[in-house]
Parts: structure tokens; C-alpha cells; sequence
């Protein structure tokens, strides 16, 4: 069976990923840290970047996997180079027979750059199946993630002040993903990918 491995399962994009897979009957495991899924939902295993020793136990889960879905956390950058963690975890995953690689990165990484900009730049030259995801900021960082400290204070602080920004949610990224994932001819090119409106923060605000 070819089994999509979803790397930072409990995100905002991975676990929408994992939900448009379990729909559509695709078969995946999500890696996390803890190894467990909260709802026990998902099929899920332990996997630590920083620790190469877990590295093998996605495998020993499931039969074959075929592409992989990496969410590089930000902790690496602070521990250690992104891009090294990264490009080892993915000469681990061809050396297991996987063939396409879908990276999240963001939109002001270009190929090529810092971190996860080093990354693109070495799925694109390796020759293996790839997609990179550029998304702008998420709309759900005030559902999810600010909603608590907005609340009692009734303001969001941003040092972008009036300026507008192309907020995109989790769920079109996570759309984006399924297609690169598990389509039948490899997309091998990255995607910008912003809202289709521009919001300041006083607009955003309404909105939750």
C-alpha cells in the first residue's frame, strides 16, 4: 500500500492533510513528537527531527511509503541549520523508495535562500518529485492561535501597522497539498500562495 507520511501532524496544514486523505480514503500516517493523536483518529507514530534514531519508525508501521509531507519545525533554526536536518531526512526517505516530497516553506523564502529556501533549492536539483508550498501569513493564527491573549484585551499588536496583507487559511493549503501529494503526475514546481483579498488587522479583527 502507498502511504502518504505526514511530518508535523498536529499543525494547522497537516492535520487538515490528514482529514482530506482519511476522506478520500488515501491511506497516511501522521508523525508527531508524542506519537499519538488526540482524537485517535489517525493512524499516527513517533518522529523527532532532531533525533535520527525515530527516523526509522514510520517504516516500521506501514508496508512502503511513497511521498512525504515535511513541515520543518522552527525550533531546527535554533538548534540546528534547517537544511541539514532536512536534506538528511530526505536522503533517509529516498534510501527507503520514496519519490515525492511536498515542502511547506513560505512566501518570502525564495529557492535558494535561508532554511527552508536551501531545501527547495535541493528537491529541485536532486531529481525527485516535488511541490513547495509558499503560503502568506494564516488567517487562523486568531482562531486558533491568538484568540485567547485578543480576547481579554480586544486588540491584536503587529508591527505592520495599516498595512495589508493577503491572509490565506489552512484549509487551502492543506487542499494544495492533497493534490501535490497524491496526483498522478508529480507538480515539480512551487506554489505562491496568498488569500484572494488584502486585510489589515482593524479588518481581521471583525472577522472573529
Amino acid at each position: 500500500t502507498m502511504t502518504v507520511l505526514i511530518t508535523g501532524g498536529k499543525g494547522k496544514t497537516a492535520s487538515r492533510l490528514a482529514r482530506l486523505l482519511k476522506d478520500a480514503n488515501k491511506p497516511f500516517l501522521v508523525a508527531s513528537r508524542s506519537g499519538r493523536d488526540p482524537t485517535d483518529d489517525f493512524p499516527s507514530c513517533r518522529f523527532d527531527w532532531l533525533d535520527a534514531s525515530t527516523y526509522a519508525i514510520p517504516w516500521s508501521k506501514v508496508e512502503e511509503i511513497t511521498s512525504v509531507y515535511l513541515v520543518p519545525p522552527l525550533v531546527l533554526d535554533m538548534v540546528l541549520p534547517m537544511q541539514v536536518v532536512l536534506k538528511a531526512f530526505i536522503d533517509y526517505c529516498r534510501e527507503k523508495g520514496v519519490v515525492r516530497f511536498v515542502l511547506l516553506s513560505a512566501s518570502v523564502v525564495e529557492p535558494g535562500g535561508p532554511a527552508a529556501g536551501k531545501v527547495h533549492d535541493y528537491l529541485a536539483r536532486t531529481g525527485v518529485e516535488y511541490c513547495v508550498l509558499r503560503p502568506t501569513w494564516f488567517i487562523e493564527v486568531f482562531s486558533e492561535q491568538h484568540r485567547k491573549p485578543i480576547k481579554p484585551e480586544d486588540k491584536i499588536y503587529s508591527a505592520t501597522g495599516d498595512r495589508k496583507v493577503p491572509f490565506v487559511s489552512a484549509e487551502d493549503i492543506a487542499a494544495i497539498a492533497f493534490h501535490a501529494l497524491v496526483d498522478p503526475q508529480s507538480h515539480n514546481t512551487d506554489y505562491f500562495i496568498r488569500g484572494s483579498e488584502l486585510l489589515w488587522y482593524g479588518e481581521v479583527i471583525h472577522i472573529f
